[in-house]
């Protein structure tokens, strides 16, 4: 299996990049050189996180990435920027917060998923300022902080989403978990 990492300007690009390497063949390639990938069913596309343009008012610096999320048949995994692009995609409605998170975060399930079987307490490390209240079909949330959708899935095609990160090592932090479950899922559909 080979993993496509999608560089938004994260500063934790080479941590996605080691989680992703157990799972198989890992790339990096710059948000704005998408036009190298090519839809194979043996590939899964990760978006990674960034922090120098929102998805909100910046549609036309995403243009390849909008396409790759609404054209493609790879299964996809959104991380907090990618979370957003995913969302856009879909018709979700993304929310200025007040402040900057940038917190270790409790998270409950509200819908069962093997992305977050067997995880009955969720601690979640989150660095963003835009939010997502509710989802509407075709997404379906999976778990929650108290004031917003924390994942998502698409309920038709191999699309996953998670607002928090991941890749960061604080303390308890289950999204590591998370994010080894959702890429084996998502790996077992490109056999």
């Amino acid at each position: 299996m080979k993993i496509i990492i999608v560089d938004n300007g994260s500063k934790h690009i080479k941590a996605i990049e080691k989680i992703c390497q157990k799972h198989g063949h890992t790339e990096v390639l710059s948000f704005d050189c998408l036009n190298q990938i090519v839809d194979s069913k043996n590939t899964i596309v990760v978006l990674s996180g960034g922090h120098s343009y929102p998805v909100k008012y910046n549609h036309k610096l995403y243009a390849k990435e909008i396409a790759l999320i609404k054209n493609s048949r790879m299964p996809i995994i959104g991380i907090c920027l990618g979370f957003e692009l995913i969302a856009e995609c879909y018709g979700a409605s993304l929310k200025l917060r007040k402040r900057r998170l940038h917190r270790l975060v409790r998270i409950r399930k509200t819908h069962q998923d093997p992305a977050i079987a067997g995880l009955e307490s969720i601690l979640t490390y989150q660095a963003h300022r835009w939010m997502l209240e509710s989802v509407e079909s075709p997404l379906l949330e999976l778990a929650r902080s108290k004031s917003e959708v924390e994942i998502f899935r698409h309920i038709t095609k191999p699309i996953y989403a998670m607002q928090f990160h991941p890749e960061v090592s604080i303390g308890r932090n289950s999204g590591r978990k998370i994010f080894d479950n959702i890429i084996t899922s998502l790996g077992k559909l490109t056999l």
